[in-house]
């Protein structure tokens, strides 16, 4: 998320050799690119700003990690976030054929961890709630058995027994928001986001407080 948005398409990408590199939508300038958590971050205005990276990384798979950093400026009203609903931010977003795919959205109950292996599976991470103009780390996993969200770190939610894959679709994945192939529902996240990883396995309790710790504060870890 290093990248300046309002550059030649694709203007963000994949720091790994798997090209999966993304497009801005909305109209979004150079003044979005920002000082983030680790180096640069890119600013989403929570109306219609979003990174597409077309229909990839998912599809099929019994695994998965996500792990992100975010800033916002606003968070919208709900109490109980479901990871598709637009009384939220998506951070990131995948929609389904049915329902949401996969989604990580912030809202003021929390923050919530989605996937569809189709049945709709949630994991909120309520305490601590998100705080503005704070920089936040949030990561989920799941396993094919268990979905954990963590926060800064630690264990903040756990569902168990959901198993599955998840749903195969032609749909986007995206970051900052944008329900849907048509973006009806949008839940468009407002603030900065920088340093997602998308990882094919569920990754550790140890390995996710390691980044923590390490990109929190890498001068005393």
């Amino acid at each position: 998320m290093s990248e300046n948005p309002a550059g030649s398409a694709p203007q963000v990408l994949d720091y790994t050799n798997g090209s999966n590199n993304g497009t801005s939508a909305g109209g979004m300038t150079s003044g979005d690119l920002l000082a983030g958590k680790i180096g640069d971050a890119i600013d989403f205005d929570g109306s219609n700003d979003y990174i597409d990276l077309g229909d990839i990384l998912i599809d099929g798979r019994t695994q998965i990690s996500i792990e992100v950093w975010f800033n916002p400026t606003f968070i919208r009203t709900k109490g109980s976030p479901s990871g598709h609903n637009s009384s939220e931010g998506a951070i990131v977003h995948k929609n389904g054929a049915s329902d949401d795919n996969l989604g990580i959205t912030v809202a003021t109950g929390g923050t919530a961890f989605y996937i569809d292996d189709n049945s709709n599976n949630t994991t909120i991470a309520a305490l601590p709630s998100p705080s503005l103009n704070t920089w936040t780390h949030i990561v989920g996993t799941w396993n094919n058995s268990t979905m954990i969200t963590y926060q800064n770190g630690v264990s903040a939610a756990t569902l168990g027994s959901v198993n599955g894959s998840f749903v195969n679709n032609s749909n986007s994945l995206r970051f900052g928001g944008e329900h849907g192939v048509g973006g009806g529902n949008p839940h468009h996240f407002q603030g900065r986001i920088d340093e997602i990883r998308i990882s094919s396995i569920a990754r550790s309790a140890d390995w996710v407080a390691t980044v923590y710790n390490n990109e929190s504060s890498p001068s005393t870890f």
